[in-house]
Order: structure tokens, then sequence, then C-alpha cells
């Protein structure tokens, strides 16, 4: 994954690997392993015991020094987690009703706002792309781009979201391409294709936001 070039963007780091080799401090391991794990989901607040993470992103520190406030991907989101968990209460905060119930191992995806508030991410996309592990940049925008060798989503706050593919000038997901790598440059992403024939195409891939429409992200590409 391409550093950033600017000097305001946040750095994202992914952590798939959590075993004593892996860069995680022994905190940082502990709150994995918290006997429960209270995530929002829309009017219920569950409460979990946590098993075994899948894939964690959060803002690198060491390279991130110069940020003012608290370390973030951006202004939504502090953090995201992807963890096997198990189902022990469920509130319902509309009715107030209160079930105890123990349920089969099953996957949670998350994020942590700016104030250490959980939710649950219930954007099927999203939810599924995740899981996936893939690898995340921050655009100048603010933008949380993951992509995988061959898919490509971006979101603001992991529920408004939007495919990068063709339909924006970027050739994403043909048989004959994959995508090499995403660098974070001053004011623009450059995304970088790759043939068969090791042939590189790069594309300037920006952002505008229109909080008027249904899709707040309006990803604008061109050839660079």
């Amino acid at each position: 994954m391409a550093e950033k070039v600017s000097k305001d963007i946040p750095i994202a780091m992914r952590i798939i690997n959590f075993g004593p080799e892996n860069q995680i401090s022994k905190e940082e391991n502990k709150e994995f392993n918290k006997n429960y794990l209270v995530v929002i989901d829309g009017w219920s607040i569950l409460q979990f015991v946590e098993k075994n993470p899948i894939v964690h992103y959060r803002c690198d520190e060491v390279k991130c020094y110069y940020l003012k406030g608290e370390p973030r991907l951006n202004s939504f989101i502090k953090s995201i987690t992807a963890t096997t968990v198990e189902l022990c209460v469920k509130t319902c905060c509309d009715t107030g009703q209160l079930d105890f119930k123990i349920t089969d191992e099953k996957k949670v995806v998350y994020y942590t706002d700016k104030v250490g508030i959980n939710h649950a991410i219930i954007q099927k996309d999203i939810y599924d792309f995740l899981l996936k592990k893939p690898n995340l940049v921050v655009s100048p925008e603010g933008v949380l781009l993951f992509y995988t060798d061959k898919e490509i989503i971006a979101t603001i706050d992991c529920n408004q979201y939007h495919w990068i593919d063709g339909r924006v000038s970027i050739p994403v997901g043909g048989k004959n391409k994959i995508i090499k790598d995403i660098e974070v440059c001053d004011d623009y992403c450059k995304v970088i294709i790759l043939d068969d024939n090791k042939q590189e195409y790069c594309y300037s891939l920006k952002f505008e936001f229109d909080a008027t429409e249904d899709q707040i992200l309006i990803p604008k590409a061109s050839n660079l």
C-alpha cells in the first residue's frame, strides 16, 4: 500500500494477524479479548462475547503524529473491526424488551465512532466486502477506499457508499485487468490498473459531495 503525500491526510493501517508477532500492543490485544462487546444496531443494543478478530482498520498513529485531535480514519470513524462473536444479550430500545440468548458463532462488522461508540455495519455490500479483508487508503477528501485486486468501494461513514468501476471511467473488475495499487496524492488518488501484459494504466480519482442527493458521494475519474 502506498504512502500518503499530503501532510494532513490520515494513513490507514490494516491488521489481519493478531498473534504475538503482530505489531499491536498487549493493551490493544486486551481490547479485542474483552469479555463483552457492545454494538448499536438500529433500535437494538447488542452485547456479545467476542471470539476472534478477523481484520481491524485504524489510523497509523506513528506516521500521523501531525494530525490535530485524536487519531481517526476520518471525521466520522475512528476504527473499523470485523470479528467473530457469540450473541449474549439483545435490548430493544423501542420496547425496552431484554432478551438473553446464546447463539452459534457469527461474524460482526462494526465501526467505532470518535466518541468510542460501536455501530454495526448493516450495509450488506460493505459488510461482505470487509470480510474479504481488503486494503484501505484514505483519500484527500476523507473518503475511505477499500480495495482488492478486482474491486473498489468508497464510503465516508460505512453507510453511504459507491462502487468504483467502469461507470466512473475506471476499468475495474475486467477479466484481464487487476488493481495493482491505489496511491494517495495531495489532491487526488491514483488508481493503478495492470493488464495481462503488465502494462500499467493510471487514473486520477477525486470526490465531490452533494447532501441533497440520494447518493452523497460523487466520484470523478480521468486518465493520467
